[in-house]
């Protein structure tokens, strides 16, 4: 009898033992799953919107009715002050080949008096500074800046090597090659019967190079927005630009966007308050820019209109008309996970970290969450706080809290 209770305590034990090593066999090398590092990140939610933007502008003419030729000597967005020549044009055609030399030279002549009438006003260690500088920007935009940005940083490092050969050997060999474009360019004006005049700016302010018929807007009459005035803006008819206008002067740095959201959108907005909207811009891409709330017009048929205010002018606001834009809901602030590596456990949000082949759970507090991943804040304490680096389980079946896996 003793022996047959022996007997089946020992297979009772062997069967115990078998299903612990069993069980630690496959919850040991029960590797089918991923995992991800944590990356604290930013998520901003946007809205599509569309619009259309208005200043103060006034349109710049020349003299003559009929010009041809036309050289700025101004980029979109530069700031003109009253009175100054923002461009020239001549009354005769001058040929392609001419033109195409005049232009070249006039470029010349810009570059050699900005170096001759500044020299004198740098010492070689700021010049050198400044050339680093320069240098470090044009390799900066080939990153994303546009070719005209380009260009012109290249033009601004040749004046300030002119600027650090002039502060050491003077100005005479710049003055005389000055002097010879200068010739040139008289050479060819005079050779193709044309006569050179000025565009003179106006008024000071913002200059930009196209006009599209809306100049005629004011925005102080749609400061106080209603729905109706919204559409009677966007359907507004642009007006004919006449052939001898050169460009226009936004007379002040600020500027307006008007447009239409829903009313549960404008809703979150508040008059005087911030509001970032990010536009596409067809030569630098995509910007975000920081607006004011000016107005929040009452609801109608659920849709509000809303004027936005921007304090800020650039080449490339300066042309804005009507465009699509995206308005910033909100931004959120946490750690980045994939959303297959969100577990309920306990009624409690939280993911499973691996650390050191073992199964930890934390737990999380949802900010933001679509399809594909979410934003997270930690949720836990010490040990079971969320943080940065931690090895996220993506997938995986049978996981808990402190299981020892094979990686």
């Amino acid at each position: 009898m003793k022996n047959g209770m022996k007997t089946i305590f020992v297979v009772f034990m062997i069967a115990i033992s078998l299903y612990f090593l069993l069980s630690f066999f496959i919850s040991f090398n029960d590797s089918d799953f991923t995992t991800e590092t944590v990356i604290y990140s930013s998520y901003s939610d946007y809205i599509d919107i569309s619009g259309i933007a208005i200043r103060d502008e006034v349109m710049i003419s020349a003299d003559s009715e009929e010009i041809e030729d036309v050289i700025y000597y101004v980029e979109n967005g530069d700031r003109v002050p009253v009175g100054s020549v923002v461009a020239t044009y001549n009354t005769n055609a001058v040929g392609d080949s001419d033109f195409d030399n005049i232009l070249y030279i006039n470029n010349k002549i810009e570059q050699l008096s900005a170096s001759i009438d500044t020299a004198i006003m740098y010492n070689t260690d700021t010049i050198d500074s400044q050339i680093k500088n320069e240098i470090n920007t044009i390799l900066d935009c080939r990153e994303g800046g546009s070719l005209y940005e380009i260009l012109k940083n290249v033009d601004n490092l040749q004046v300030l090597f002119n600027k650090s050969d002039i502060s050491v050997n003077g100005d005479s060999y710049y003055v005389g090659v000055l002097d010879s474009y200068t010739n040139q360019k008289e050479s060819l004006l005079s050779g193709s019967n044309s006569d050179e005049k000025d565009v003179i700016a106006n008024t000071s302010g913002y200059f930009c190079v196209s006009c599209d018929g809306y100049e005629s807007i004011s925005p102080p009459g749609y400061l106080d927005i209603t729905v109706d005035l919204y559409n009677s803006l966007i359907s507004f008819e642009p007006q004919s630009v006449p052939e001898n206008v050169v460009g226009k002067v936004q007379k002040v740095a600020s500027w307006y966007f008007v447009s239409l959201l829903d009313t549960s959108d404008a809703s979150n907005l508040t008059v005087g308050g911030l509001a970032n909207i990010e536009i596409d811009f067809p030569e630098s891409g995509k910007e975000l820019i920081s607006f004011y709330v000016q107005d929040i017009s009452n609801s109608v048929n659920d849709k509000s209109a809303v004027v936005f205010r921007c304090e800020t002018t650039t080449g490339d606001t300066v042309s804005l008309r009507k465009t699509d834009a995206k308005l910033m809901k909100r931004s959120y602030n946490g750690f980045k996970i994939d959303s297959d590596a969100l577990r309920i456990v306990d009624d409690e949000y939280g993911v499973y970290v691996l650390s050191a082949q073992r199964v930890i759970f934390k737990p999380v507090e949802i900010l933001y969450s679509n399809d594909d991943f979410l934003i997270v804040d930690a949720a836990g304490t010490g040990s079971r706080a969320l943080t940065s680096k931690d090895e996220v389980i993506i997938g995986g079946k049978d996981l808990y809290n402190g299981k020892i896996v094979n990686r």
